[in-house]
């Protein structure tokens, strides 16, 4: 890997990297190519990260607001019917012997 590196460098700067001092600042600059590219990415998955930590925020706080809507609801039968709905409008299945939401 390291010596195809170098023979790509040597056809680009042939002149170059004929000199020692030529060379130094062909690896050099390689280095700091690598370098940026890699705080690149390190930039990248950061933002990455981020947006899916946002976005599960995100659905943590519309259950949160969901179930104390259902809460909010005074009659019993009327909270499990809206439960039994949402369930099933998320892809889940209604199991009616435990009262809960089981995924497919």
């Amino acid at each position: 890997m390291i010596g195809a590196a170098w023979a790509i460098l040597k056809t680009l700067f042939g002149g170059l990297v004929s000199s020692s001092a030529g060379r130094i600042v062909v690896v050099v600059v390689a280095a700091a190519t690598i370098g940026a590219g890699a705080l690149w990415l390190y930039g990248e998955r950061q933002y990455q990260r981020g947006a899916e930590q946002g976005a599960a925020a995100a659905l943590e706080q519309a259950r949160q607001e969901t179930e104390a809507a259902i809460n909010d609801i005074t009659n019993a039968a009327d909270r499990a019917r809206v439960r039994r709905r949402l369930c099933v409008d998320r892809g889940g299945v209604w199991n009616n012997a435990d009262d809960e939401c089981r995924s497919r």
